[in-house]
C-alpha cells in the first residue's frame, strides 16, 4: 500500500532554533529550567542528567520562541543529527539551543507514528542526504520543513505505532537487563573480597612490580611510531591490537590491523600472550582488559602498555576488575602521594601501584564466576542483535505500507519467543542482584 508523501512543514509547526543565553549576555544558573543540547536527546528520552545546562525565569521568559511543550516532538539538527524523543507530559519547563529543533504537532499526525518515522533508514537517508556545511553536520529549518513523510490516515497510524510499541517493549527490557548485567561484575567483586577503599578483611597490600611475571618484562609500551609506520600494515596476517580492541574489562578481537610475518620477528618483543593485561594509555586512557587472543602470534600498538603478571600469585582477571570498575580508589591504592590527575601513561605509575591481595583460590573463584557471567553476557549480545533487526524489520514495513496481518501473524512466535529471553533475562539478572549473588 503506497501512502501520500507529504512534507512535515505542511504537517507540523517547525520552531525557530533557539539560541544561547551568551549571545543576549546571560548565563546559565547551577538549577532552574533545563536548557536542552542534542547530547541530552539519548534513544527516544530526554536525559537530564549531571550535565545538563540550566536557565532562570527570566532568561526562559526571553527565550520563549524556543520553550518546549509536552507533546513536542524534539530533533537534533546541529552536531550529532537525527536524534529525536516526545516531550511527556510529565516533563518539567524546558528550552533549547539552536542545535534542537521543536516540531509541534498538528491533529493530522500521531505525534509517535513521527517519533517512529524519524527513525527509519528512511528518514535518516532523507535526513543525512540534506545539505551540511563544511565544518559541521548542521540541518537548517527549512530542510526539517521539506522532509517527505508518509501519512496513512490516523487510525492506520495509531494502528502502526501500536504494533511498534510492542516491540519497543521488548527493546526497553533488554536495555534493562544488560543494566543490570553491567552491576553483576562490580557487586559480585564487592561481595568476594569486600570494598577495596577500606579492604575490610584486611588482604596484603602489595606493591604491584612485585607481581611482574619472572620469565619475560613486566610492563612493556608499544613500538614508537618510527619503529611501525602506517605504511607497513597489511590487509591479513599478524594482529597489532589497538585502543579499539579494549572495551571495559573485556578484550575483542575484532578491528585490529595487520603486520606481516616478516615484521612481527622484528617487534616481537611487543608480542601479548594470553592472559597479558593490555592498557590504553591514549584515547580513554586507563581502559584495560585481560587480552586472550585466538591468533598464537600479535602485538600491542603504539598507544598501549602490556602488562605481565605473575599467574602464580595473581590472576590477571581480579587485577582489571579491581582498576575498572574502582577506578575513582586509584588514588587511595597508589604508592606515590604525587597529586597529579591518575592516569597510565606511563609503566612507572603501575609500578608505584599497591593493591590489595586477597587468596589466590579466591581469585580463582571469582575469575571462574566472571567466565560464566560473560557467558550469560554474550547470550544477551545475540538476543539484542536479533531484536535490533526484528525491530528495523518492522520499522520498514510499517512505513512502506507492508505491515499486513498475515505478515504480523507469521512473526508473531518470533515475537513471543523474543518476549520470553528478555523474561528470562531480567530473572536472571533480579537473581544475582548484590543481595543474592550466592545464587551464581
Amino acid at each position: 500500500m503506497k501512502w501520500s508523501l507529504i512534507k512535515l512543514g505542511e504537517l507540523c509547526e517547525v520552531i525557530t532554533k533557539g539560541t544561547t543565553p551568551r549571545t543576549l549576555k546571560r548565563g546559565y544558573v547551577s538549577s532552574g529550567i533545563p536548557f536542552l543540547r542534542a547530547e541530552n536527546l539519548q534513544g527516544d528520552e530526554i536525559i537530564l542528567d549531571k550535565n545538563t545546562l540550566f536557565i532562570d525565569q527570566e532568561t526562559d521568559e526571553v527565550l520563549s520562541r524556543s520553550r518546549i511543550y509536552p507533546g513536542d516532538v524534539l530533533l537534533s539538527i546541529a552536531g550529532t543529527i537525527g536524534r529525536a524523543a516526545i516531550v511527556s507530559a510529565k516533563s518539567p519547563q524546558m528550552n533549547c539551543n539552536q542545535a534542537v529543533a521543536i516540531i509541534r504537532i498538528a491533529r493530522y499526525i500521531d505525534k509517535k507514528f513521527l517519533l517512529y518515522w524519524l527513525k527509519t533508514k528512511q528518514a535518516q537517508s532523507q535526513i543525512y542526504g540534506a545539505q551540511v556545511t563544511l565544518t559541521i553536520s548542521n540541518l537548517s529549518l527549512g530542510q526539517i520543513k521539506n522532509l517527505q513523510v508518509p501519512l496513512p490516515p490516523v487510525s492506520e497510524q495509531r494502528r502502526i505505532v501500536e504494533i511498534l510499541e510492542q516491540a519497543n517493549t521488548l527493546r526497553r527490557m533488554r536495555a534493562e537487563a544488560d543494566a543490570k548485567a553491567e552491576r553483576i561484575l562490580p557487586a559480585l567483586f564487592i561481595k568476594m573480597f569486600g570494598d577495596p577503599s577500606t579492604n575490610p578483611i584486611g588482604w596484603d597490600v602489595v606493591l604491584v612490580e612485585k607481581l611482574f611475571s619472572r620469565e619475560r618484562p613486566g610492563t612493556k609500551c608499544g613500538p614508537f611510531g618510527s619503529a611501525l609506520k602506517k605504511h607497513e600494515y597489511v590487509d591479513n596476517g599478524i594482529p597489532v591490537w589497538g585502543i579499539d580492541n579494549i572495551k571495559p574489562n573485556q578484550f575483542v578481537e575484532s578491528g585490529s590491523l595487520f603486520i606481516t610475518p616478516t615484521k612481527y620477528e622484528e617487534l616481537k618483543s611487543y608480542s601479548v600472550e594470553p592472559g597479558d593485561i593490555i592498557i590504553s594509555r591514549a584515547g580513554t586512557v586507563g581502559r584495560m582488559c585481560v587480552a586472550r587472543p585466538q591468533h598464537s602470534h600479535s602485538i600491542i600498538s603504539t598507544n598501549l602498555i602490556r602488562l605481565s603478571l605473575d599467574k602464580e600469585y595473581i590472576f590477571p582477571e581480579y587485577f582489571t576488575s579491581l582498576l575498572s570498575y574502582f577506578p575513582s580508589l586509584v588514588n587511595q591504592l597508589r604508592a606515590s602521594a604525587d597529586d597529579g590527575a591518575y592516569s597510565f601513561m606511563n609503566t612507572t605509575i603501575l609500578k608505584l601501584l599497591k593493591i590489595p591481595l586477597p587468596p589466590f583460590a579466591l581469585q580463582n573463584e571469582y575469575t571462574l564466576r566472571m567466565a560464566e557471567i560473560r557467558r550469560l553476557n554474550a547470550k544477551q549480545i545475540e538476543s539484542q542483535a536479533k531484536l535490533n533487526n526484528l525491530f528495523q524489520c518492522l520499522l520498514y514495513r510499517a512505513f512502506s505500507g507492508e505491515l499486513t496481518a498475515k505478515w504480523r501473524e507469521a512473526h508473531m512466535k518470533e515475537l513471543l519467543a523474543e518476549m520470553e529471553e528478555q523474561a528470562k533475562a531480567l530473572n536472571l539478572r533480579d537473581n544475582t542482584d548484590p543481595q543474592q549473588l550466592s545464587l551464581l
